[in-house]
C-alpha cells in the first residue's frame, strides 16, 4: 500500500475501497473507511488538510473527488463526471490523483487516462480550469508545492515535471 500523504506523525493512504490512517510513530491503525455508501469503490489518491482535518479523496475511475473528516464521517461528494461546474467538463473526467493548495483553495488534479492537468475550487464551487490538455500524456501522480506555488507531476514515458500553478513555466525535471 503506498503512502500517498504525510501530515505531522500521519500515514493517509488509499485503498481498493476507501481510505486508511495510520500512526507514523509506530503506533498502528488509527481509522479506516470506505467511499461504498456513495457509490465509489476505489480511491486513488488522497490527501489530508491539517488545518480542517479534512480528507480528500480522488475515486478510481468513478469521475469524483470526494471531502470527508479524518474519521470518514460527513463524506460529500465535491465533483462527479454529471457536475459540470467543477471537473465533470474536464477531458476523461476521471481523477487520477489529487493535491491540494489549502492556503489558496484549490485543488490539483490528473484527469482522464492521465490526459490532463486541471485545477478547480477546493469548495467544490466554480469551474474547472485544464492547464495542459493532452499535451502531457499519459499521467499519473501530481504534488503542489506551497513554498514556490509550483505543481509537481510525472509523465509516465518522459519523467518528472514542474511548472507554475497557473500553467505556465512547464519544464522537465
Amino acid at each position: 500500500m503506498p503512502i500517498i500523504a504525510n501530515a505531522a506523525s500521519l500515514i493517509v493512504t488509499a485503498t481498493d475501497g476507501g481510505v486508511r490512517i495510520l500512526d507514523a510513530a509506530g503506533g498502528g491503525l488509527l481509522d479506516s473507511w470506505n467511499l461504498n455508501a456513495l457509490g465509489i469503490y476505489g480511491a486513488a489518491g488522497v490527501e489530508y488538510d491539517s488545518s480542517t482535518s479534512n480528507v480528500y479523496v480522488a475515486g478510481q475511475n468513478y469521475r469524483t473527488v470526494v471531502r470527508a473528516g479524518f474519521d470518514g464521517t460527513g463524506q460529500t461528494i465535491l465533483t462527479s463526471a454529471s457536475d459540470p461546474s467543477f471537473g465533470g467538463d474536464a477531458p476523461g473526467n476521471e481523477r487520477l490523483d489529487i493535491a491540494l493548495d489549502t492556503n489558496g483553495e484549490r485543488i490539483f488534479f490528473t484527469t482522464g487516462r492521465g490526459e490532463d492537468v486541471a485545477v478547480g475550487n477546493l469548495d467544490g464551487t466554480g469551474g474547472t480550469t485544464v492547464l495542459f490538455p493532452d499535451q502531457l500524456a499519459p499521467l499519473n501522480g501530481i504534488e503542489y508545492n506551497p513554498v514556490n506555488d509550483k505543481i509537481y507531476f510525472i509523465n509516465l514515458n518522459t519523467g518528472l515535471y514542474s511548472a507554475n500553478a497557473d500553467g505556465t513555466g512547464v519544464a522537465n525535471l
